[in-house]
């Protein structure tokens, strides 16, 4: 039996199901489906089916080696080096896999290398990185770590030698076609061989055919542009290449649902669905969109759902509630065909997460809090593949500015910096059965065609309502609002004796209250309890400053001075999510109540001693808060305290950190 090429993720505490059958029972099932997501740039996925199948079969060296790949993938070096490290050093594996565990080593140096920006630690990492490659590479003359210890070492200023290394891989590769791998990687290294030995046309040549034979394998694709741009400080043509290189368009798609029976004045009418079509195919087309991440309301997001799938493109799916609450808001208004439509789509796409529980009544918190995961999710993927996202709206009608609406989703990508693509029917223009024609917009009937993208300047845009917006004047004053939650707490505190206990809470307060004094923003609540702290922000940049700042005062504590452990340190947890907002009649004070709160409770007990850990989520309203000083690094699949579920964990640290 084969397996999935994924599984559909939830990223909400109730997962669904895993995609791995009950009765699977051999390695090499896990492999081949992990193998597969991983060569769709989707490293997180990869590593939980890899992790799952490490599960049922603890030590098996192929898992634990693809399971480190694919969190170098994701950017977790230190995790895909400890995962790594009980490889390293062994004899019985195989050449083969040995080959594999050095370069993977080699792969976590050369990492390194690219996120320092201090030039003795960066030329270290490249040693380190080019003494892997070279072990490898002389235990059977694999050319794939020949030729990255050949850039390597050119990083470290031996020319000559990579000139050297270069010729010889060329030489393997030639003699040997199947030696390289698969043939788009015979074709990268003799691409890369061929920019060493200063045969730039040739290795135009092979990049090209390269890229040819790569298909759809986006993560193959983004790791030769890695490579090559290491190399554009040294060799000028090494940006002409991985400009040749080109990866699918990664877009966050925002549109109108289509008109409720009896809407006055009509927006998007059940007519127009088949020119809406049309346009989202065409623009898809020009714009090579690949990726995408959009809800599925009907009208703009279904259609742009199904364009994508029958491109052969990747979907990913981010629903503000569970699937019935949803059909019956945003679908089912247009017919039972469009509900067949969302449950099809829904099958096919690469990943499903959810917002929230429940609708809510009509609180539009919902929506906007989805509106912002797709952003993130949208500027996260394109991120993973070395590339800037872009936004794809479909404008109806001009009408109100609805919370997480098409043109506040418009506004608010475009003040992160990022392009947005138009498409715009205010101009449709319906034909009616005499043969004339009716301007369904008010606007000249002339107009027959408007332009099919409007790419936007920065000046404003005319449009309607998100694709999943309820009709305009539904929503009540907003119940909930998104807040990101912070809690911590110290390892070991259980164990402090009762004399120690003043020294540690004047010390444990001081400095949650330097860190917390520290945040750009005051936050919305906080309160501590024994060892614990609760913190709730308005914005997700200050919770992790905050959270940040706070694990730094940790690391610089002497804990042995309050009784204990040398080893004892915080466990700092972030989750941001729709919350109620009300006041606190036993402490006469403004407060926040919810599952999201809940989440944030959970995150914390498993959280590693010294780090701040969040989920996925977060990480996506981080990424859609313009939050470039920070970085987050895949942990994996963790079963969260008290039986909560499953979330997918990041690891928080400052760009700058290496680690």
């Amino acid at each position: 039996m084969e397996l999935p090429l994924s599984p559909l993720v939830d990223s909400d505490c109730f997962p669904r199901e895993s995609g791995i059958g009950a009765g699977e029972s051999h390695p090499d099932h896990y492999l081949a489906s992990g193998n597969r997501t991983l060569a769709l740039g989707l490293p997180a996925l990869a590593f939980d089916l890899f992790a799952e199948g490490l599960r049922r079969f603890p030590g098996h060296p192929g898992l634990i080696h693809r399971a480190a790949l694919a969190l170098a993938n994701a950017g977790s070096l230190t995790r895909a080096g400890a995962f790594l490290a009980p490889l390293l050093g062994r004899t019985d594996l195989g050449a083969g896999m040995i080959v594999e565990v050095a370069s993977l080593a080699g792969r976590l140096a050369k990492e390194r290398c690219h996120r320092t920006r201090d030039p003795e630690r960066r030329w270290e990492a490249a040693a380190e990185a080019a003494l892997h490659y070279l072990r490898a590479f002389r235990v059977d003359g694999n050319p794939f770590p020949g030729i990255n210890a050949a850039t390597m070492v050119r990083l470290v200023g031996e020319a000559g030698l990579a000139r050297s290394l270069a010729l010889e891989v060329r030489g393997r590769c030639l003699a040997d076609p199947g030696a390289a791998g698969g043939h788009q990687w015979r074709a990268a290294t003799l691409g890369e061989a061929a920019m060493h030995l200063g045969d730039d046309q040739e290795a135009e040549r092979c990049y090209r055919e390269a890229l040819a034979l790569a298909g759809g394998s986006h993560g193959e694709i983004a790791s030769m542009r890695r490579q090559l741009f290491l190399l554009e400080p040294l060799l000028p043509v090494a940006a002409h290449l991985r400009s040749i290189l080109s990866l699918p368009q990664v877009a966050f798609f925002a549109g109108n649902r289509i008109d409720s029976p009896g809407r006055q004045p009509p927006r998007f009418p059940p007519e127009a669905v088949g020119e809406a079509a049309a346009r989202i195919e065409a623009a898809l087309a020009r714009l090579n969109i690949g990726i995408g991440c959009s809800g599925l309301a009907n009208g703009g997001d279904l259609l742009f759902a199904e364009a994508l799938l029958a491109r052969g493109g990747t979907l990913h799916v981010v629903l503000p509630f569970r699937d019935e609450d949803f059909i019956r808001v945003s679908v089912a208004s247009a017919g039972q065909v469009w509900v067949e439509r969302f449950q099809k789509a829904l099958r096919r796409a690469t990943s499903v997460t959810y917002g929230m529980r429940d609708p809510g009544g009509d609180d539009p918190t919902p929506f906007t809090y989805a509106a912002r995961l797709l952003a993130g999710a949208a500027v996260t993927h394109a991120a993973s593949l070395g590339e800037s996202p872009l936004l794809l709206a479909l404008l109806a009608r001009e009408g109100a500015h609805l919370p997480g609406g098409t043109e506040e989703s418009i506004d608010h990508w475009r003040s992160l910096g990022l392009p947005a693509h138009i498409i715009d029917l205010s101009g449709w223009v319906a034909p009616t059965g005499s043969g004339e024609t009716s301007t369904k917009s008010g606007c000249d009937p002339a107009v027959k065609s408007p332009p099919a993208v409007i790419e936007t300047d920065g000046s404003p845009v005319p449009g309607s309502g998100r694709g999943w917006e309820m009709e305009a004047g539904r929503w009540d004053t907003p119940l909930r609002d998104v807040k990101t939650m912070l809690f911590a707490d110290v390892s070991g505190f259980s164990r402090i004796p009762e004399r120690d206990a003043p020294a540690f809470y004047s010390r444990f307060q001081a400095m949650a209250k330097r860190a917390i004094d520290a945040a750009p923003v005051p936050p919305f609540f906080s309160n501590t309890w024994g060892d614990g702290l609760f913190v709730v922000f308005d914005r997700v940049t200050d919770a992790a400053a905050t959270a940040l700042c706070l694990r730094d005062e940790g690391s610089r504590q002497d804990w042995t001075e309050v009784g204990l452990p040398a080893e004892t340190g915080l466990r700092i947890a972030l989750h941001a999510g729709p919350v109620f907002l009300g006041h606190d009649q036993v402490i006469d004070r403004p407060s926040c109540f919810g599952t999201h709160i809940t989440i944030a409770a959970r995150i914390e007990p498993v959280t590693a001693v010294g780090a701040v850990y969040l989920d996925e989520r977060t990480v996506w309203l981080l990424a859609a808060s313009g939050g470039g000083d920070h970085a987050c690094d895949l942990v994996g699949e963790v079963e969260l305290a008290k039986g909560y579920g499953k979330e997918r964990l990041f690891r928080l640290r400052r760009a700058a950190e290496t680690e």
